[in-house]
């Protein structure tokens, strides 16, 4: 197995031990903050209860569009979970990038370590479809943007963390930019060997640019363009 970014040999079995560690620190993380949101949306349910018992409430169309938005914001909490889970069966396929980042997205905001440092994005012009496997880019963009998070988060009493995000593409490559204001030299840390071979798994690079990270996926065009044609 080789690291993305530097061509180094990176052994199996550490790799696969630093893989669960990884992964694991992140799901702790994340159900600190599922346990935080469920107790909120309980609390808020057990309120409405108290007030369904008020007869002139309860008729009121506050009561019906009140419940109805808490119970959404529960299943958005609760399908977080379904996001960690592992698919049982995996293949790549043309992606909507937007698409996965806001499953990303979820994730993060359930990061209870990390929740004073924001993630600012740039907006950008519409991207070309990636060629990718959903779990493992999920997976791959979450341990990125989380460990880069965690630096920045290190600046925040002193003035204010976060990681700005941008995107662009060409036919070839859809590039995601991560810049955290924590020191270049610390950011590097987050492309881990296991990072590394993460990216590596689906086609991606890993590569920094004036103290950026800078995620580059195949395009689904790029992906077409490369499969051999029938004859």
């Amino acid at each position: 197995m080789t690291d993305a970014t530097t061509g180094g040999q990176v052994d199996a079995g550490t790799a696969a031990s630093d893989a669960s560690n990884e992964w694991l620190d992140l799901v702790d993380q994340v159900l600190l903050g599922l346990d935080h949101a469920l107790n909120n949306r309980l609390g808020a349910l057990r309120a409405f209860a108290e007030l369904l018992k008020d007869e002139h409430w309860r008729t009121t169309s506050a009561a019906s569009e009140s419940v109805q938005k808490e119970l959404a914001r529960l299943e958005g909490t609760t399908s977080v979970v379904r996001l960690l889970a592992r698919p049982r069966h995996r293949s790549e396929t043309g992606l909507i990038l937007e698409d996965v980042m806001t499953d990303v997205i979820r994730i993060q905001a359930m990061l209870h370590d990390v929740r004073d440092t924001p993630i600012d994005f740039v907006p950008g012009p519409p991207l070309e479809p990636v060629w990718s496997e959903r779990s493992a880019l999920i997976r791959l963009l979450s341990l990125v943007l989380y460990d880069l998070r965690r630096k920045a988060g290190s600046a925040t009493a002193a003035g204010g963390g976060a990681l700005r995000v941008s995107t662009d593409s060409d036919e070839y490559w859809v590039r995601i930019g991560l810049t955290s204001t924590a020191p270049a030299d610390e950011c590097r840390g987050a492309v881990t060997d296991h990072v590394a071979s993460l990216a590596s798994s689906i086609g991606a690079e890993c590569h920094w640019i004036k103290g950026q990270l800078e995620l580059r996926l195949p395009t689904l065009k790029s992906h077409r363009a490369r499969a051999p044609r029938a004859l």
